[in-house]
């Protein structure tokens, strides 16, 4: 073999070297500086955590609950207004708990627990706020969009008060058999088997602070997707 051709490979060979050479220490000095952007670590979400509920069909859209209640308009339960506001807030944090952990808020409100949040689990989830609990009937219509199928959602109970199945929903996430802050996912109402929802559009009127409303809804126009934003 000619030392020309010889040569040629000891060079190839020496550059392959070290451009792995610099790529395994510049992943090593992201990694230890956590700016390694091509590991994307979700995290699970356990129960007794405070979350923040992103709705995934609007822009920038949260799950949230004000100290404020539907007004005394025909078929109003005249409890705590639920809707999706524009940024996180105090009003966008919430608890979540395993509905057979019920029991221990009565006392208090940081019950903490060990398991993560399953497919199909029950849950219940405490606004941070104002300890109420996100709530859903069919005893009122929601306010806003009209037709059957559509009902009021809600905040409801004190500090104290143990709730009753009214707040109980199932997690359905689109893949996986756990929750975490990267799974898109579906709550559905226990009792009724309608599935909390909202749409862009459906504006609350001054009452509801121009807020986008949320209903518990069995239509299949979609807008039921929620993604846990922050934990």
């Amino acid at each position: 073999m000619p030392s020309s051709l010889v040569s040629t490979l000891c060079l190839i060979l020496i550059s392959g070297f070290l451009s792995l050479l610099t790529f395994n220490l510049q992943t090593a000095f992201n990694m230890n500086h956590g700016s390694y952007p091509e590991v994307n670590v979700h995290e699970v979400v356990h129960f007794g955590a405070v979350i923040t509920l992103q709705h995934v069909s609007t822009t920038g859209g949260y799950l949230s609950s004000l100290n404020a209640s539907y007004p005394k308009r025909p078929a109003s339960s005249e409890q705590q207004l639920v809707a999706v506001a524009a940024a996180r807030s105090d009003d966008t944090s919430w608890r979540i708990y395993n509905a057979s952990m019920r029991s221990e808020l009565v006392d208090q409100d940081d019950v903490q627990g060990m398991h993560h949040v399953s497919r199909d689990a029950t849950v219940i989830l405490r606004h941070v706020a104002t300890h109420k609990f996100l709530h859903s009937h069919q005893e009122f219509a929601a306010p806003v969009t009209s037709g059957e199928g559509h009902w009021e959602v809600t905040a409801y109970g004190m500090r104290g008060f143990e709730g009753d199945a009214n707040d109980d929903w199932v997690v359905e996430p689109l893949r996986g058999a756990v929750l975490t802050t990267a799974t898109p996912f579906r709550l559905r109402h226990r009792l009724t088997g309608c599935y909390l929802a909202s749409r862009e559009g459906a504006q609350l009127p001054e009452w509801g602070f121009g807020l986008q409303e949320v209903t518990c809804t069995r239509d299949e126009a979609g807008g039921d997707l929620w993604i846990i934003d922050a934990i």
